[in-house]
Formats: C-alpha cells, structure tokens, sequence
C-alpha cells in the first residue's frame, strides 16, 4: 500500500494519529546526575508508539509504526473488496 493511499484513507475518514514516547532511564544515573539526559536517557530502549483514533476520540488501534499501518491496510482492502 502506497503513503498516499493511506493518508487519503486517514483524512477522508477524519482520523488522527497521536504519539507517543516512551523514554526509559536509568535510575541510578538521574539520581547522580539529573541535569545531563544524555547520562540516564537510554536510547536504546526508548519507544515511540502511535494511536489512530477516529473523529470521536475512540481509539482505535495502537502500536508502533507498522502496527497502524497494517490496520490502515487491512481497511482499505476491505473497501476496495
């Protein structure tokens, strides 16, 4: 499935996409050292996931990347069917 199939599945449906970060420390070094991220932000563990929700806020799938992808795909086949 094409980007742009997908955006126009998205605007033509009113849904939006939040996201979402989840960032992992470690906790030994904020306690050290609080005012330096670099030396507790473990970004090798930090996730971003997204949330597709519809005009009315209900959400409707969460995940990463592909995982709203995917759902996005999965409901323009079921249109073009």
């Amino acid at each position: 499935m094409t980007n742009q199939k997908r955006l126009n599945y998205i605007n033509s449906h009113n849904l939006h996409i939040e996201e979402h970060t989840i960032i992992n420390v470690d906790p030994e070094q904020l306690l050290e050292d609080q005012l330096d991220p670099d030396s507790y932000v473990d970004d090798l563990t930090t996730n971003i996931y997204l949330s597709l929700l519809s005009s009315h806020g209900k959400q409707l799938v969460s995940g990463t990347y592909d995982d709203v992808m995917s759902y996005v795909d999965s409901q323009i086949s079921r249109q073009t069917k």
